[in-house]
């Protein structure tokens, strides 16, 4: 299974065997390194701190049968999700026939090249290329999980002996899921007052804001790929956190278990966080 699709062109199936073409070949290159080392001044050698990765290059291979399509047919459904003003998302299973959700994975991807014919006597391939526009590929729909403010926990200690140990309860409020990909994912967090001074807690990391209000159906939004935190949707809070206690890069959901929760003053029944991400995989 592969097709492409983008809101204004619909969507296009690739893999189309009744139609008399069907993908000969599929090929995702490997992503562009961009290295980041630091000179270490005491001692030999460099530090290497690359996190970077650039874009990677998509090769589709499409073999027509000319007696049942018209090559001239499929060139025309292909150029305009191949036009770089273009961002459709391209779709494809990892694994056939098995449709599990977890198999089936996507790019968002600009056009590079428009389609080669190769000619032949009855049949011919059209080959494609594209350009992700992020290296790292990723779940079709995103998946959004809702938290509750957790407020402040007051315990009692009795004098009491038990035959064995329990394990304490995470805090209130906290917020368990697994991430089903293999490489870090980026996601947004939209806080919704009211609030007062909200903190996000992101697998034991802290985000802390102070002289922040948000009022009864205000957010505040965090988004880890652009690296923003906009309140009301135009101003930002980004000198109001405590950004010099964490980097962007751990913040990401990393691949298994993670955790998240909200916390904050003045909070009501209608306070909350929807984080939302999708799986990813390198």
């Amino acid at each position: 299974m592969m097709y492409l699709t983008e809101p204004t062109l619909g969507q296009l199936d690739l893999d189309c065997d009744p139609d008399g073409y069907v993908i000969s070949q599929f090929e995702i290159g490997f992503p562009d390194v961009r290295p980041v080392v630091l000179p270490r001044a005491l001692a030999d050698g460099v530090l290497d701190t690359t996190r970077f990765v650039g874009q990677r290059a998509i090769t589709v291979s499409i073999t027509l049968d000319q007696t049942k399509f018209a090559t001239q047919d499929l060139l025309d459904r292909l150029m305009p999700y191949l036009s770089p003003r273009y961002r459709p998302r391209l779709v494809y299973a990892v694994q056939e026939p098995v449709m599990n959700p977890n198999h089936v994975r996507s790019f968002e991807v600009r056009g590079v090249d428009a389609p080669v014919v190769i000619d032949g006597p009855k049949f011919q391939t059209v080959v494609c290329q594209w350009v992700a526009l992020d290296h790292r590929a990723t779940s079709i729909e995103e998946r959004c999980i809702q938290g509750i403010p957790g407020g402040d926990e007051i315990g009692r200690e009795y004098d009491l002996e038990f035959d064995r140990d329990y394990p304490p309860s995470p805090p209130l409020g906290v917020v368990t899921f697994n991430m089903n990909g293999n490489d870090p994912a980026d996601w947004t967090a939209t806080i919704v007052g009211p609030v007062d001074d909200p903190s996000l807690t992101v697998n034991s990391i802290e985000i802390n804001f102070t002289s922040v209000t948000l009022s009864a159906g205000q957010t505040l939004v965090i988004d880890t790929r652009t690296r923003t935190m906009i309140q009301g949707g135009t101003t930002s809070v980004y000198g109001n956190s405590n950004f010099v206690d964490w980097q962007w890069d751990d913040l990401l959901f990393r691949p298994g278990q993670n955790t998240f929760r909200l916390q904050g003053t003045s909070t009501t029944a209608n306070t909350y966080v929807l984080m939302c991400f999708r799986d990813t995989w390198l």
